[in-house]
């Protein structure tokens, strides 16, 4: 289940997405005429969720939840309810794949390493028991070592999850092209 495409830089949520309970919900309880208040709830839901999103990158749920809600203009006193966690749950549920999950894994993990080795100065005054360091200066810079190709890797992996939902998008639209004489042929 793919909710959204990007179509000319712009987020646009495809139609069988009403269709669904959890997100029709979102839909009739907007009061706005233009239903504003809806389709930005479901741009919240996309940035917050879809590997797609540069929001994604952000690992703290509270710090990502914050500035997508200011960045895509919804009411100050607008707050995650049960109903648009309930709709992020089942988009979570639904739409991401394995390797999605993997890739925010390895995300998460990579911000968790940048936050350890951004902590220097007390990662080299750290001592164990006896007094000795718990971290050393080779230490440190062997893990810088392998920052490259974590980061190459990341990139590499989020190439293969973007490629894999264009495939699947693909297979469910029925958009596979046909070669020449793929679908037959004919002599007249």
């Amino acid at each position: 289940m793919k909710l959204f495409k990007i179509v000319n830089y712009q987020l646009q949520v495809e139609d069988e997405v009403w269709t669904i309970e959890a997100f029709n919900k979102i839909l009739k309880r907007d009061k706005t005429k233009d239903k504003s208040i809806s389709m930005k709830e479901m741009a919240f839901i996309y940035h917050y969720c879809d590997v797609r999103s540069d929001y994604v990158a952000e690992t703290n749920k509270n710090t990502r939840a914050k500035t997508i809600k200011k960045d895509i203009g919804l009411p100050e006193k607008w707050e995650i309810d049960d109903m648009i966690k309930f709709a992020c749950d089942l988009y979570e549920e639904r739409a991401v794949t394995v390797s999605e999950k993997l890739y925010k894994a390895s995300l998460k993990s990579a911000s968790d390493v940048a936050k350890h080795l951004s902590n220097t100065s007390f990662l080299l005054s750290e001592r164990d028991e006896k007094g000795k360091p718990v971290h050393t200066i080779n230490s440190i810079t062997a893990a810088n070592k392998m920052i490259p190709d974590m980061i190459k890797n990341l990139n590499q992996t989020y190439k293969e999850v973007i490629k894999e939902q264009n495939d699947l998008a693909d297979k469910k639209k029925g958009a596979k092209q046909f070669g020449m004489f793929e679908d037959g042929f004919t002599i007249d």
